[in-house]
C-alpha cells in the first residue's frame, strides 16, 4: 500500500474486479479530457466543475477500493445517527481527514462502499488530489471516476517562475469546488494540505481553504463537516490495516472561514487518537 499507483496496479491484477475496471477504462477512454498542466488550469477547472461520475463507473471503482482496503471503522457516540439524519434530509457533507500516507485518498474513498450510512456519496463526491496522479492515462480514468479534482500546491510548482499562474489556478480551484458543493456534491478533503511526515499522531496546522469553501456555499444549506482520523496498523507479514474513526458532524453553520479552522483541528485530533485505539 505504498502509493496510489501500486494500489491501482494491484486492483488491475485482482481477477474479481479486473473485467469491470477494464470496461470502465475502455468506456472512459472515449471521453476527451484536458491535459493536466498548470498552464492549462482554466480549461482543466472548466472541465472538472461540470464533470460527473457515471453511476455504474462509480459503483465499480468505489467497490473495488472497498475490497482492496477494507478499513476498520469506528464512530463517535451519536455520529452514525447524526450522519444518517443529515444525509437523509439531503444535506451535503465534507469529510475532513488527517493525511499521513499517499493511500489516504483511497481509504477515504473506500468508506462509502463499506459503510451503509455513507453510500449516498458514491458517484456524488469529489476529492482534491495532487496533479501527479493524473499523469498516467489509465490511472487518470480511474481517479476521474472516483471524483478526483487536481490541485496545484506550492510544492507542485516552481514558485519562482509560476507564482502568478499558481495563484490564479488556486482561485479557480476554490471557485470550482464551491460550484460543486453548491451543486449538491459531497467532498473529501485533507485540510492539512500535505502529508504529515513529522509526527503522524499529531494533526498539523490546517490550511484556510476548507473554511473558505464551506462558508461561500450559498445555493444549498452549508455542508456539515465530518472530522475523520486515519491510522495504519501493521500486522503479521507486513499486512497493513487502515483504521478510521468518524467523529460527530458539525451541527451549526459557520459564520466565518476562521471559525472552521478554529473548530476543526481539535475534532480531527480526537478522531486520530481514537483511530489509533481501534
Amino acid at each position: 500500500m505504498s502509493t496510489p499507483y501500486a494500489m491501482f496496479a494491484n486492483l488491475l491484477h485482482n481477477h474479481s474486479v479486473h473485467a469491470c475496471i477494464l470496461a470502465v477504462i475502455i468506456n472512459t477512454m472515449r471521453m476527451p479530457r484536458p491535459k493536466i498542466e498548470l498552464s492549462n488550469y482554466s480549461e482543466v477547472y472548466d472541465f472538472y466543475r461540470d464533470h460527473k461520475q457515471g453511476p455504474k463507473t462509480s459503483r465499480v471503482l468505489y467497490g473495488a477500493l472497498g475490497l482492496a482496503f477494507r478499513p476498520r471503522v469506528g464512530y463517535a457516540e451519536g455520529a452514525r445517527d447524526g450522519l444518517a439524519s443529515m444525509l437523509d434530509s439531503g444535506r451535503t457533507v465534507v469529510l475532513a481527514a488527517n493525511h499521513t500516507k499517499g493511500t489516504d485518498p483511497c481509504v477515504i474513498a473506500a468508506l462509502p462502499a463499506r459503510e451503509e450510512v455513507l453510500k449516498t456519496l458514491v458517484g456524488n463526491a469529489f476529492i482534491p488530489s495532487k496533479p501527479s496522479i493524473f499523469k498516467n492515462g489509465i490511472v487518470r480514468r480511474l481517479v476521474d471516476g472516483l471524483g478526483a479534482v487536481p490541485i496545484w500546491r506550492d510544492e507542485d510548482v516552481d514558485t519562482t517562475t509560476d507564482r502568478s499562474q499558481s495563484g490564479s489556478a488556486t482561485k479557480k480551484f476554490l471557485a470550482t469546488c464551491i460550484a460543486k458543493l453548491d451543486g449538491g456534491e459531497h467532498m473529501g478533503i485533507f485540510p492539512e494540505g500535505t502529508r504529515n511526515k513529522v509526527d503522524p499522531s499529531r494533526v498539523q496546522e490546517l490550511k484556510g481553504g476548507v473554511g473558505l469553501m464551506i462558508c461561500r456555499v450559498t445555493k444549498v444549506e452549508q455542508p456539515a463537516i465530518v472530522p475523520i482520523g486515519v491510522h495504519y496498523e501493521e500486522g503479521l507479514h507486513g499486512l497493513v490495516t487502515p483504521k478510521v474513526w468518524i467523529g460527530n458532524p458539525s451541527d451549526e453553520p459557520f459564520a466565518r472561514p476562521r471559525d472552521v479552522v478554529d473548530w476543526l483541528p481539535d475534532q480531527m485530533q480526537t478522531c486520530v487518537d481514537q483511530a489509533a485505539n481501534l
